[in-house]
Order: C-alpha cells, then sequence, then structure tokens
C-alpha cells in the first residue's frame, strides 16, 4: 500500500550521552481517548520488550514528574522526561540538545494556549504536537492518580484518574534501545 502523509510516523532520537540511553520519542500521541489503566494492561507504561526490525526496544511512556512545580503551568517535579526531551530544558536553563526542538517562553506561558492559533502553528507545537491531546505519563500523583503533560501548554502538568480515557489524554510512545 502506498504511504501518505497522514500514516507516516515520525520520532525525535536522543542519544543521551549523561542518561546512558537512547530514545525515539513519538512526536505525537498515536492513541487518543485511551486511559493509563489501559496502557498499564497492555505493558506500556515503564515498558514492554519489543522488536522491530531486528532491533530490541523498551516501549513506554515518557516520565512527567510526580507532582507539578508549584502550579500547574508550571511543569512537573524535575528530573523528569518531559521536561528534559520534549521541553529540551529550556524552561530551566540552557538546552540540553543542541539539535532538538525548543520551545520558545510564548508556548509555556501561566495560562492555557490551546484556543491560541499562533501556538498551534510555532515550531515547537509542530515538532511534538503537544496542543489538544495531553500525554499519559509513568508517575502516580498520589494513590490514586496519574500524570498528564501538554494540552494547555507545552510544560503544562495534570493528574488525573487512571481510569479515565477522555479523546484529549493520549499515548505518545517512547522506544528505548535495549
Amino acid at each position: 500500500p502506498a504511504t501518505s502523509e497522514e500514516t507516516v510516523l515520525y520520532w525525535h532520537k536522543f542519544i543521551d550521552y549523561d542518561q546512558n540511553k537512547t530514545l525515539l520519542i513519538c512526536d505525537r500521541n498515536l492513541v487518543r481517548s485511551i486511559s493509563w489503566s489501559d496502557l498499564s494492561t497492555f505493558g506500556f507504561i515503564s515498558g514492554r520488550e519489543i522488536e522491530l526490525d531486528g532491533t530490541p526496544y523498551k516501549c513506554r511512556i515518557l516520565t512527567g514528574g510526580s507532582a507539578n512545580r508549584g502550579d500547574n503551568y508550571a511543569g512537573g517535579q524535575l528530573p523528569n522526561e518531559w521536561d528534559r526531551y520534549v521541553m529540551n530544558g529550556a524552561d530551566v536553563g540552557e538546552p540540553h540538545f543542541a539539535y532538538a526542538p525548543i520551545p520558545v517562553p510564548e508556548d509555556y506561558p501561566n495560562a492555557s494556549i490551546y484556543n491560541d492559533q499562533a501556538a498551534w502553528a510555532r515550531a515547537h507545537n509542530q515538532a511534538w504536537n503537544w496542543i489538544s491531546v495531553a500525554s499519559w505519563c509513568q508517575e502516580t500523583s498520589g494513590s490514586d492518580r496519574r500524570v498528564l503533560r501538554g494540552d494547555h501548554s507545552a510544560r503544562y502538568w495534570t493528574a488525573t484518574s487512571p481510569m479515565n480515557a477522555y479523546a484529549y489524554y493520549g499515548w505518545r510512545p517512547v522506544l528505548e534501545l535495549l
């Protein structure tokens, strides 16, 4: 079958010498309206071993911080992978990766930019597709809530019931080279 723009997956590759790992992070959520509990059932929270073209990976989701940094718009408690890779550390100092997308301060204000058409069109959202669908993350927040990142702004952090499966919650896979 022919390949179309709608069926091509794009991945951001990070060779992280500081963390001693290589990650491929999908540029978007592949599945919407999925719960954290569903992802857990299939083994995609902390990782499930898979093989693609003869290469072994752990397929999982990002970490996002077990609490916020003062409020939901301030991002997740550091360190976490959303702030390291998606935010590229830009909101806390120098970017970690010179070759990776870097958000501008307008991508992470202390208010929702969900309805801001300029934000939708900016380079960082075009690279990561974080507006409109939050990505489930590994952490728990308290005993009965799970973490989500993105949606309202690039560093937005929230937590909700692991059973919730709304259209604006999604699965952004990470492939970690084994």
